[in-house]
């Protein structure tokens, strides 16, 4: 909003860094407590669908950090095409892998379960994936923006991170 476009790369950079940092931190929690967790919530019931969820909270939050960069430059487009991508992603592998797992393979019910939450994981990812390729594409093609030749003054990056934490 304010032109400064050589913040721009900078801020994109220290949101990815926070928040892929903090999804797989938590992604790894996951799969760590996973089995403590399914004891205490479902018996140990739940156990492969907490496996089968934990990397999505990493996929989460890079798909967060490139919608938001996309829509900072009001392009709804890309958000738009990885929601399409993941909710058919969610359904398409999800619906296939508990049909497969049941009619194909005779698998539990808990098995199937996991499984399906598997295909949403892989929906979200795919939703991602899809993201930071046109972002790459974007970058390089200049597609977003023109960075400007002149120099900015510019604030530490620790400045900035403080700002980002206090806007979130």
């Amino acid at each position: 909003a304010k032109g400064r476009y050589e913040r721009i790369a900078e801020i994109l950079h220290i949101s990815l860094s926070v928040l892929l940092g903090c999804g797989f931190f938590l992604s790894l929690l996951l799969l760590i407590f996973a089995r403590p967790l399914s004891l205490w919530n479902s018996g140990g019931d739940s156990f492969l669908c907490l496996l089968g969820i934990a990397p999505a909270l990493f996929f989460v939050s890079a798909s967060a950090v490139f919608r938001g960069y996309f829509q900072g430059f009001q392009r709804m487009t890309p958000t738009a095409v990885s929601e399409l991508i993941e909710a058919g992603g969610k359904t398409v592998l999800g619906v296939s892998f508990v049909l497969l797992s049941l009619k194909v393979f005779d698998l539990s019910a808990q098995t199937a379960a996991a499984l399906s939450i598997g295909g949403i994981t892989a929906g979200i990812a795919l939703g991602t994936l899809y993201l930071f390729g046109y972002y790459l594409v974007s970058k390089r093609k200049n597609l977003l923006y023109t960075p400007p030749s002149i120099s900015e003054e510019r604030e530490p990056r620790g400045a900035l991170l403080r700002s980002l934490v206090s806007l979130a």
